[in-house]
C-alpha cells in the first residue's frame, strides 16, 4: 500500500476495512404503537337497586422502537437543513444555482464577462437581479455570435 503523504493518493484500503467484519446484530423489531394492547377486565357488581359495572385497566405499554447502530464501514450522514431562501448569492451558491463551477466563475470574472459583485466586509456577494442581469447578458452574448 502506497503512503498517501508520498503519493498524493488515497490509500484504496483503511484501516476500518482491513478489520475483520462481524456477523451482523440481531436488532429487536421495533413495536409500533397500533399493535400494543391494553386488557381490561370488566366486573359486575349487583346492588339491591342498581346495577354498577366497574373497569380496571392495566397499564398502557409504551411504544418503544429499538435503533441498530451503525456498522464500521457504514457511514451515516445527516440530512440538511435547509433555511430560509436569501436575498444574495454567495459565490459558491451563484455557482451552484447556475450550474458552473466556481473554477470557471473565476475564469469568467478575469475576463470581465462575471456578474456584479457586492461586497460586505470581506465577503462577496451577487444579487439577484445582477445575476438575472448576468444571464440575459450572457444570452444575448450567445445569439449575437450565431
Amino acid at each position: 500500500m502506497a503512503r498517501p503523504e508520498i503519493s498524493g493518493r488515497k490509500p484504496r484500503t483503511t484501516a476500518v476495512t482491513l478489520r475483520r467484519s462481524r456477523p451482523p446484530r440481531q436488532s429487536k423489531p421495533e413495536i409500533k404503537a397500533s399493535e400494543t394492547t391494553t386488557t381490561a377486565e370488566t366486573t359486575t357488581a349487583e346492588t339491591t337497586s342498581t346495577e354498577t359495572v366497574t373497569e380496571a385497566k392495566a397499564p398502557e405499554v409504551e411504544a418503544v422502537a429499538t435503533r441498530t447502530t451503525p456498522r464500521i464501514n457504514e457511514t451515516v450522514t445527516s440530512p440538511r437543513i435547509r433555511g430560509p431562501p436569501t436575498a444574495v448569492f454567495s459565490i459558491a451558491s451563484f455557482c451552484l444555482a447556475h450550474g458552473i463551477s466556481e473554477a470557471f466563475y473565476f475564469k469568467l470574472r478575469e475576463q470581465g464577462q462575471g456578474p456584479r459583485e457586492m461586497r460586505l466586509g470581506s465577503r462577496v456577494f451577487i444579487t439577484h437581479e445582477s445575476a438575472e442581469r448576468w444571464r440575459l447578458e450572457r444570452e444575448i452574448a450567445t445569439t449575437a455570435a450565431e
